[in-house]
C-alpha cells in the first residue's frame, strides 16, 4: 500500500437533472388549501357560464351557440364539483373548462387579440392547483388552438390580416408569451414547494401539537404532534371545531390583536389548561393561541397544545413526597420534644441541687450538657416552624403590613433594647397575604439584622414599593454583611456562615423563602462584607400566586389605601 487514498470524482448533474431540480415537484396541496383554491375556480367557471352567454347574445351570435357553449361549460364545472372524484380528475376538469372559456371567448369576440390575453389569466389560475397534470392539459389546450387550429384555419384565431397571412410567426409569438409566463408561473410553484416543505420540516419536528384554527374555530390544518395527542390523523383533525377537541374550565376565550403593527399581531395569552378526552384514556393538556392578523383584521389563530401528562405526574409524585417529608418531619420533631423535655429538666435539676457540691468539670460537663439539650430544643422547634409553613398555611386575606410589623417589634422589644438598636419603619402596603406567615418573616429578618450586628449602633430600615403587580418590601441593615459568593446557602436548611460567633440553628432564612414562594413571590438579598445586608422580597399585589384552593376573604374593616409610589426608607413612619 502506498499510503494515498484515491477520491472518486463526484459524478456533475446534467443539464436535464439540473432543470428537473429547478421544476416544481407538484405535492399535494393540504386538503383545506386544496378546497379553498377548488371552490375559487369553480365560482370563475359559474361566472364564464353567465357571463359568456350574455358576451354572445350581445355580439350577435345565434343564441343556440351562444347558450349551448356556456352550457357545455357549466357541464365542465358541474363534474369538477363532484367530490367522489379524486382531486386531479376535478382539478383537471376545472382546468379544460377555464381554457375552453377561454377559446370561446375569442371566439365570440371574433377574434380580437385583446381576447387572447384571457388565455395567460387562465393558466396562472390553473396553476393554483400546483399539480403537473391540469397545468400540463392546460399548456397543450394553448398548443393546439394557437398552433394547430391558428395555423390550419387562422381565420377562426385571428382577426387581423398579417395573423392570417403569416399565422406560423403569431403562432411562434403565442407560444414565446405562454411559454414567459410559465416559466414566471414555475419559479413562483417551486418558491412556494420550498417554503411548504421548511414549514413542513418545522412542523413535524415540533414536539408540541400545532393547530391552526379559523375565524369560525374549526382546525385548518394540524401536525403529526396534534394527531398524537388527540388521536386521529391530521386530515381527520381538520374541520373540527377547537371545542370538540378540548376541554378547559370556563370554556376557551381565544385572543385578538389590540391593534396592527409590523412586527405583527399583539402576543399570545398566557398558557390555559383543558383535557383531551380519547375513548381509551383522557389527556391532560398546557395549551396557548396565537392571533393571526392581516392589517387590522384578525384571519384566525395558531394553537400550541403540550401533553403534561408526564408533568402532572412528577409534580404529583413530588408533592406526595413533600407532604411525606413534611409529615415525618412534623412527627418526628414533635415525638423528639417529649424525651428531650425530660433530659433537659433532670440535668438543670442535677445542676441545681449539686452545684459546688461536685469538682468544677462536673458542673462544667452539667453547662454543657444543659446547653446541648436547649439548642437541640430550639431545632426541634425551628423544625416543627419550617414543617408548618405549608401543612398550617391559611388562606389569603386582606392584610395591613403596618398592624403585623407592630405586633414583630412588640415580640422583639428586648432584643432592640438589650442592642439599643434603631428600627425604622416606612409606611407599609394592605395586600392579600397569611399575616402570621408575613409576621414570620418580617420578624426573622429584621431578629437577623439585630443579630448579625457590627461594633456601631444598629440600624434597621424596613420599606416597601410597588413594582408592577407586586409590593417589593426591604429589610436593611448596617450590620457585618456577608460574601455574595456565599449568599445562597443562606435559604437552604441548616446551611450557617457564622457557626461559632453567632446563635441559631439555620432554619430561619429557610422558613422566610419557603413562606415568600408560597405566596407567589421571591426572595434575595444585596451584601458586602463590614457594610451591612439589605434583604428584598416581593409579594403579589393580588391573590394570584398562592397556590391555594381555598377563597380569598377580605376582613370586614375596609383597607386604608396605599399610595403606589415608593416608599423612601429614609423617610420612617414610626420608629420602633
Amino acid at each position: 500500500m502506498t499510503g494515498e487514498v484515491d477520491f472518486m470524482p463526484l459524478n456533475r448533474p446534467t443539464l436535464w437533472r439540473r432543470l428537473r431540480e429547478a421544476l416544481p415537484e407538484g405535492l399535494e396541496l393540504p386538503a383545506a388549501t386544496w378546497n379553498l383554491r377548488h371552490r375559487t375556480i369553480l365560482g370563475v367557471i359559474a361566472f364564464h357560464v353567465v357571463g359568456l352567454a350574455a358576451f354572445g347574445l350581445w355580439r350577435g351570435w345565434a343564441p343556440v351557440l351562444a347558450i349551448g357553449e356556456s352550457l357545455a361549460l357549466g357541464l365542465l364545472g358541474a363534474i369538477a364539483a363532484v367530490p367522489a372524484l379524486s382531486r386531479r380528475f376535478r382539478s383537471a376538469v376545472a382546468a379544460l373548462a377555464l381554457v375552453t372559456s377561454s377559446a370561446v371567448l375569442t371566439q365570440f369576440a371574433g377574434g380580437y387579440i385583446e381576447a387572447h390575453f384571457h388565455f395567460f389569466v387562465m393558466v396562472a389560475l390553473i396553476a393554483m392547483y400546483q399539480d403537473w397534470v391540469p397545468f400540463l392539459l392546460a399548456i397543450v389546450y394553448v398548443a393546439l388552438d394557437h398552433g394547430v387550429v391558428g395555423t390550419l384555419l387562422p381565420e377562426w384565431v385571428y382577426n387581423h390580416p398579417d395573423a392570417i397571412a403569416h399565422p406560423w410567426k403569431w403562432a411562434g409569438i403565442h407560444a414565446a408569451l405562454v411559454l414567459a409566463e410559465c416559466a414566471a408561473l414555475l419559479a413562483f410553484w417551486g418558491g412556494a414547494e420550498s417554503a411548504r416543505r421548511r414549514s413542513d420540516l418545522v412542523l413535524e419536528s415540533a414536539g408540541d401539537g400545532i393547530l391552526g384554527l379559523g375565524l369560525d374555530r374549526r382546525v385548518t390544518f394540524a401536525n403529526p404532534s396534534a394527531a398524537t395527542i388527540f388521536g386521529a390523523t391530521p386530515d381527520a383533525l381538520v374541520g373540527r371545531r377547537l371545542e370538540d377537541l378540548v376541554e378547559a374550565p370556563g370554556g376557551i376565550e381565544l385572543p385578538w390583536p389590540a391593534q396592527a403593527t409590523p412586527s405583527g399581531p399583539a402576543g399570545s395569552r398566557p398558557a390555559m389548561a383543558g383535557v383531551v378526552r380519547r375513548p381509551e384514556a383522557v389527556v391532560p393538556v398546557e395549551f396557548v393561541a396565537t392571533p393571526i392578523a392581516r392589517g387590522r383584521r384578525a384571519v384566525g389563530h395558531v394553537l400550541t397544545v403540550r401533553d403534561v401528562t408526564e408533568r402532572q405526574r412528577a409534580l404529583e409524585a413530588l408533592e406526595r413526597s413533600n407532604r411525606d417529608l413534611q409529615q415525618f418531619a412534623y412527627v418526628a420533631s414533635h415525638d423528639l420534644q417529649e424525651p428531650l423535655r425530660m433530659v433537659s429538666s433532670f440535668v438543670r435539676l442535677l445542676g441545681d441541687r449539686y452545684k459546688g457540691k461536685m469538682d468544677a468539670d462536673a458542673d462544667e460537663f452539667i453547662h454543657f450538657a444543659v446547653d446541648g439539650a436547649t439548642r437541640m430544643q430550639r431545632l426541634v422547634d425551628d423544625l416543627l416552624a419550617f414543617s408548618r409553613v405549608s401543612s398550617r398555611a391559611r388562606p389569603p386575606e386582606i392584610t395591613d403590613a403596618n398592624a403585623v410589623m407592630r405586633e414583630v417589634l412588640a415580640n422583639l422589644r428586648p432584643a432592640i433594647a438589650e442592642a439599643k438598636a434603631d428600627v425604622q419603619v416606612a409606611e407599609l402596603p394592605v395586600l392579600p397575604a397569611d399575616a402570621s406567615q408575613l409576621a414570620q418573616v418580617l420578624q426573622n429578618l429584621v431578629a437577623n439584622a439585630i443579630k448579625f450586628r457590627g461594633t456601631a449602633t444598629p440600624r434597621v430600615q424596613v420599606s416597601a414599593r410597588r413594582d408592577g403587580a407586586d409590593w417589593h418590601f426591604t429589610v436593611a441593615d448596617n450590620g457585618i454583611g456577608i460574601d455574595m459568593a456565599h449568599a445562597g446557602r443562606l435559604f437552604q436548611i441548616f446551611q450557617r456562615l457564622h457557626r461559632d460567633e453567632y446563635p441559631g440553628t439555620g432554619i430561619g432564612l429557610a422558613v422566610c423563602k419557603k413562606i415568600v414562594e408560597r405566596h407567589g413571590g421571591r426572595i434575595w438579598l444585596e451584601s458586602e462584607p463590614g457594610k451591612g445586608c439589605t434583604f428584598h422580597f416581593t409579594l403579589p399585589a393580588v391573590a394570584t400566586g398562592i397556590p391555594t384552593s381555598a377563597p380569598v376573604t377580605v376582613t370586614a374593616r375596609p383597607p386604608r389605601p396605599v399610595a403606589d409610589s415608593p416608599m423612601v426608607a429614609m423617610q420612617p413612619r414610626w420608629k420602633a
